[in-house]
């Protein structure tokens, strides 16, 4: 299928502008170009961007199975430590709590704040981030930031953690918002 590689880009720059329908919109017109291509839906694997897109958009039932298969693939791929099996776990945990989920999505982001928090704390120069990678970093943080809020009544550690990762956020630093958690 050409211009593939350039559709999916696209799709990635609508996310990266908060047009999140638009960006549903593209990646759904890629879905359905690369339908019957295996080759040309490998652009598509991993699914990550695609479930957030989907969450953004409310349609859990779409994010759940794109990111399921994405923890999967990761998991069997990579390996459970893996920093790309930890960001899809990560995307797994807002497609959770966005929808309700709360208890599942615990674990989850928690896993997510320790793992990239010391590999971000770490400075290695192969992680610098990428504007897509900071976009997914603060999505899952603002999803984590939600959960705690909605547990801080229940919960005086929750209410810490949350102000320490809305300090982060607010400063604007996804860097520092994982480092803080």
């Amino acid at each position: 299928v050409p211009g593939i590689r350039t559709r999916r880009s696209r799709a990635q720059a609508l996310m990266g502008l908060g047009r999140w329908p638009d960006a549903y919109a593209a990646f759904r017109d890629i879905e359905v170009a690369t339908k019957r291509n295996q080759a040309a839906r490998e652009v598509l694997r991993g699914g990550i961007d695609r479930a957030l897109v989907r969450v953004m958009v409310d349609k859990p039932v779409e994010a759940e199975r794109i990111i399921d298969g994405a923890v999967a693939n990761n998991r069997s791929n990579y390996g459970s430590d893996h920093p790309a099996t930890v960001l899809a776990e990560g995307v797994r945990g807002l497609v959770l709590a966005r929808f309700g989920r709360d208890e599942l999505a615990l674990p989850l982001f928690r896993r997510y704040v320790e793992t990239w928090g010391y590999l971000l704390a770490s400075a290695d120069p192969a992680l610098e981030e990428s504007a897509m990678l900071q976009l997914r970093h603060r999505a899952i943080l603002e999803g984590y930031l939600a959960l705690l809020a909605r547990r801080s009544g229940k919960d005086a550690a929750a209410l810490a953690e949350a102000f320490r990762v809305a300090d982060a956020l607010r400063a604007g630093h996804v860097q520092q918002a994982v480092t803080a958690a």
